[in-house]
């Protein structure tokens, strides 16, 4: 017997199609093709216009511990700086019952497999985490000027996925974010994140650029492999999701020496928060997948190919 998340009708057993993928019948399908139940083992909590609905459980965004708006309510519970988790217990995360899986994803990466990824699960109505150590999505790709074997554009095939992932209601970008542990079983399982502080509120930030052209301090160009310079605060780049500026703490002079605050000055919309601090979340998921990508090869390890 499969069991579905509350709030969900049930369906038949499900068969092994010819490909693997787990699938069910259903007459709402059009054509009359199988309905792909999950590849993932666990059903997709129900996605209507406006989002999936946070307060029913089984609904595809797991469940939190009471507390304030911003930090609790999408599936996950906050841990204290010293990484004391809060409380997540089945009985105070919003009446989750026991043997129900969570219908959320975190995706790990936030690369171009991460984000197809990403995509593709809120396409079958899966609550999406999309985690990402950089302060923006993209990785790699939305830094090179051409892809092979076809010579097209990267930013041309990315930006428009990076616009989709933005504009969906079922994913939930979260960047500057190193997993720390995973634990737990498919269906139900805790992911501890530590978030690095950006020092500017992503939902005040309008990206104008007016902090950067005060901002005084300069430091290689992490988009651009320190080829070129940038300031301290900035937008990552122009096609940025989030598109908020981020401050480099080690580098800016308020942090640092408590001088400066070019930006605080400038910024209209009040974004900029020197109070922020690193912390801990701790998200409930029902699977984690890895897109972490890749690194450049630092080629002068390879002699014999005339490097070094």
């Amino acid at each position: 017997m499969v069991r579905q998340a509350p709030g969900r009708p049930a369906a038949p057993p499900p068969q092994a199609g010819g490909d693997g993928l787990m699938m069910t019948g259903g007459d709402d399908v059009k054509g009359g093709a199988p309905e792909v139940a999950s590849t993932l083992g666990f059903p997709p909590g129900p996605a209507a216009a406006g989002g999936p609905d946070r307060n029913r459980p089984g609904s595809g965004v797991g469940h939190a511990e009471k507390g304030k708006r911003g930090r609790t309510g999408r599936g996950r519970a906050t841990a204290s700086p010293a990484g004391e988790p809060g409380a997540n217990s089945p009985d105070d995360a919003g009446g989750m019952r026991e043997g129900f899986p969570v219908g959320a994803v975190m995706v790990v990466g936030g690369g171009v497999g991460g984000i197809q990824a990403s995509l593709e699960l809120s396409g079958l109505g899966y609550r999406v985490y999309l985690v990402e150590s950089s302060p923006s999505i993209g990785g790699v790709m939305d830094m090179l000027d051409k892809t092979f074997p076809t010579n097209e554009c990267s930013m041309c095939i990315l930006s428009p996925k990076m616009v989709e992932v933005a504009s969906d209601l079922n994913i939930e970008v979260i960047t500057l974010a190193d997993v720390l542990s995973v634990e737990g079983e498919p269906g139900d399982m805790s992911v501890r994140l530590r978030l690095r502080p950006r020092y500017v509120d992503v939902g005040k930030c309008t990206g104008c650029g007016a902090c950067s052209e005060k901002c005084p301090v300069r430091i290689p160009d992490p988009y651009n492999a320190g080829l070129s310079d940038t300031r301290c605060i900035r937008v990552p780049f122009p096609q940025a999701v989030p598109g908020a500026a981020v401050i480099e703490g080690s580098a800016c002079r308020w942090l640092t020496k408590g001088k400066c605050g070019n930006c605080v000055k400038v910024c209209q919309a009040d974004a900029i928060n020197f109070q922020d601090r690193e912390r801990e979340e701790v998200y409930r998921v029902g699977m984690v997948i890895a897109a972490p990508g890749y690194r450049p090869f630092d080629a002068s390890r390879k002699t014999e190919y005339g490097y070094g």
